[in-house]
């Protein structure tokens, strides 16, 4: 191509004229949401879930929950593939140096703009309890990223309707999760053929292994489960070699601990099993502190009819404890998943509560200074 042509395609893109009628739309129901979000005096946060339908010839759908209730469908097109963008939006979320941030997905003609900005920013420290009037004997609480968490505004628009249509105030670290591990579901699902329905316009072999790497983000499961927030240590993450397996831990009668790619038990409290047939490698889990004790607790008693929902949260977190040793022992290329996140009020066809299991972070994937100074926990 001559630099003459170049320059006549340059021209054209940056000289046409912008649609300004949906310039106009999304500043109009802009202002309106700011309008209402400024009469509330007693704003309640919500809980977001996103579900990613399964793909046909390079489109699929993307349904929005709020607090149960779906609020809005959109689709988007493999053609205009939206998932690295969508990555990075989320990194930037993470980074709350950025007060707010937006990303424009293109369906083919129609517009989809999800907006993002921080509300309440997380903090880390500690504050008094109780003051004595000896004050050497003053009690203290200490709070962190988990306990004083980061709020957002988060809404939708979509220029097939030139509205908003959901609008919603959320924690950042839930909104992260549910949008995350949708799109880790998307790729992961066997049920979800795509190399050829999502990848169909590709001339190379892509599957759901590229698109999985693709989607993977250490930053993001950093931003869900560190107890710091992104501008108190401002870590950075190693590049890794892509992920090409993923276990499942969850306890089940019998003795199994894992499972593989297809649900297939692939280890108990004493091992565990990776690779395939021709690769097979074991890891010896006896040095893992509280394996047993956690399986044991889980095999003894009918959860959750046996535990009340405190015991239940203290026994998922040191599950998750555990996870995280266990973590350390796979190679970088195998990713684990810890027990399953439900979703208050959003069933499936079979009338179960809708789930995400929950990607355990590899602390190998954070600078050494930040490690020393934070820690994952259980979200």
């Amino acid at each position: 191509m001559s630099i003459i042509e170049i320059e006549s395609m340059f021209n054209l893109k940056f000289n046409a004229l912008p649609n300004t009628d949906a310039i106009l739309s999304w500043h109009e129901a802009r202002s309106k949401v700011y309008k209402t979000f400024a009469e509330y005096y007693n704003i309640q946060t919500s809980e977001v879930y996103f579900e990613f339908s399964a793909p046909d010839v390079g489109w699929a759908d993307v349904s929005v929950y709020c607090d149960g209730h779906k609020k809005h469908t959109f689709p988007i097109s493999a053609a205009f593939d939206p998932f690295d963008d969508i990555k990075v939006w989320l990194e930037d979320i993470v980074n709350d140096f950025k007060l707010s941030s937006d990303i424009c997905i293109d369906a083919e003609g129609r517009t989809i703009i999800l907006h993002y900005e921080h509300l309440r920013l997380a903090e880390v420290g500690s504050e008094r309890k109780f003051v004595h009037e000896d004050r050497d004997e003053d009690e203290w609480q200490s709070y962190d990223a988990m306990s004083c968490p980061d709020l957002g505004l988060f809404y939708i628009y979509d220029s097939d309707s030139m509205e908003i249509p959901m609008v919603c105030c959320c924690e950042t670290k839930q909104f992260l999760f549910a949008l995350y591990h949708a799109m880790l579901e998307f790729a992961r699902d066997k049920n979800h053929n795509i190399g050829q329905e999502w990848y169909y316009m590709e001339s190379d072999d892509r599957d759901r292994s590229d698109l999985y790497n693709e989607i993977k983000s250490p930053m993001i499961e950093w931003g869900i489960c560190s107890d710091h927030a992104y501008r108190h240590l401002r870590p950075t993450f190693i590049e890794r070699e892509p992920v090409r397996e993923t276990i499942h831990m969850w306890p089940d009668w019998g003795g199994v601990c894992f499972w593989d790619d297809n649900g297939i038990g692939s280890g108990d409290t004493h091992y565990l099993l990776y690779g395939d047939e021709q690769n097979e490698q074991e890891i010896d889990l006896g040095s893992v502190e509280g394996l047993q004790e956690w399986y044991e607790e889980f095999d003894c008693q009918d959860i959750p009819k046996g535990m009340s929902k405190e015991e239940h949260v203290k026994w998922l977190a040191k599950g998750w404890e555990v996870a995280m040793k266990v973590r350390q022992l796979l190679p970088p290329h195998v990713d684990l998943y810890y027990m399953q996140k439900a979703y208050k009020g959003i069933k499936d066809k079979n009338g179960y509560v809708k789930t995400h299991a929950r990607i355990v972070p590899d602390i190998r994937d954070v600078d050494e200074r930040s490690c020393n100074r934070m820690k994952y926990k259980l979200y």
